[in-house]
């Protein structure tokens, strides 16, 4: 048995080609520490990571894991993560271009999978969103947001149902324009390939 293994000061690089525009992800200082390695995959094994992301954002989980069967109660703390690493994605469905805005996520989460080996999971925790700026594809600011707070908030997977104690928005706005042919620049959001299928 190894008591305990620890890896620290890695850096990880991965490029996604599936969206129009690639995304690059560098991860750095990044740390593993893992207890009570060993063949019995029943054990439950004390485990905590880190990390920082080179766009903005760093975050650890810490907690326990079973290897088989899978289960794991793991303690998720991410500070400020950077919203406009996911521009790509946004793009590839709607006209918007993240401009500015963080995500923070304190709270508890838990996976397993169950008798049919789907994969179930849950969370319970606090969710805060900062100095959101969204901008239309011209760059003419379309929607912001100063802070957005949600308190205990309770959610599965597969999601039926979700709670949330409370909700705290603070400057909210948004930019209408009526374009000189009338169109409002909300119409233009959503490229058409997308409103077909709905």
């Amino acid at each position: 048995m190894i008591n305990r293994f620890i890896a620290t000061n890695a850096v990880v690089r991965a490029v996604d080609h599936m969206p129009a525009a690639p995304v690059s992800i560098t991860v750095s200082n990044a740390f593993v520490s893992v207890q009570n390695l060993g063949p019995d995959m029943g054990r439950s094994l004390p485990v905590a990571l880190g990390f920082e992301l080179l766009s903005g954002g760093r975050g650890t989980v810490a907690g326990n894991i079973t290897p088989a069967p899978l289960a794991a109660e793991l303690r998720v703390d991410v500070k400020a993560l950077f919203f406009r690493i996911g521009q790509p994605y946004v793009q590839d469905i709607l006209r918007l271009k993240l401009k500015n805005g963080t995500v923070s996520v304190n709270g508890d989460a838990k996976l397993s999978l169950n008798d049919t080996n789907a994969f179930e999971a849950s969370y319970l925790g606090d969710i805060q969103v900062n100095n959101v700026e969204v901008n239309e594809e011209t760059d003419l600011p379309f929607a912001s947001v100063g802070e957005v707070k949600i308190d205990d908030l309770e959610i599965d997977w597969p999601m039926d149902d979700f709670k949330v104690k409370s909700v705290f928005v603070n400057e909210p706005a948004a930019h209408l324009y009526l374009r000189e042919d009338g169109a409002a620049n909300v119409e233009e959001m959503v490229p058409a390939s997308i409103t077909e299928q709905i």
